[in-house]
């Protein structure tokens, strides 16, 4: 899976010299190798991620000790042990000394350990990113999606018809309660109102077959 920067302004400006006279480059997105590997490295699934930028990497090389990785849960001690420029002229491969666990992790270009700030050349705002290690997991409760952002905020007629829909759904809801209530009984209408349909179905055939039996 590939993680993207949020940013694409950004990322559209950077790769923009006219917006970008001073050169800045900056993360475009990040791609974590998994079963794309051949068998030969097998052992590196999820060892080895590659990180594409904006521009070429054109400044100064770029070496283990600019690149950080921080979180995880259950694995917090990701460490970056090796980095090669390459396959591209924008790419950056990143080897780790172990896969991640499924929680979000962050990746970070800096100075040195005790310099937290990007190197000189890279743009503040895209100079980290987050991504999951998990990236062909079984469940998709544990796949995460491809940029890690807040939603955008909707436009306030799409909020109307959301709410209009909800309302229709709500009203056609309640006719199919009460028109349930009236034909069983007062007994059916809470079960119906806290269950799915075929819940009250079934609770309803129950009840059916037990009043016939008396």
């Amino acid at each position: 899976m590939i993680y993207f920067c949020c940013d694409e302004l950004r990322r559209a400006a950077l790769a923009n010299p006219t917006k970008n006279p001073f050169g800045l480059n900056g993360i475009d997105f990040l791609e974590v190798l998994d079963r794309e590997l051949p068998p030969n490295q097998k052992l590196m699934r999820q060892r080895l991620l590659e990180l594409h930028f904006v521009n070429n990497l054109t400044g100064g090389p770029l070496t283990e000790k600019n690149v950080r990785i921080d979180g995880g849960e259950r694995i917090s001690d990701v460490i970056v042990t090796n980095v090669t420029p390459g396959p591209g002229t924008n790419v950056l491969t990143i080897e780790v000394n172990h896969p991640g666990d499924f929680s979000i992790y962050t990746l970070r270009l800096v100075q040195d350990a005790q310099h937290p700030q990007p190197p000189p050349g890279y743009d503040p705002v895209l100079s980290e990113i987050n991504f999951s290690f998990k990236v062909e997991c079984p469940s998709d409760f544990d796949c995460k999606p491809e940029c890690i952002c807040p939603p955008a905020p909707r436009a306030e007629s799409e909020i109307k018809s959301s709410v209009s829909m909800s309302a229709t759904a709500f009203g056609s809801a309640t006719s199919f309660s009460k028109a349930m209530s009236s034909s069983i009984g007062d007994w059916a209408s809470a079960a119906c109102l806290s269950a799915t349909t075929s819940s009250c179905t079934s609770s309803v055939s129950s009840k059916t077959s037990v009043s016939r039996r008396g």
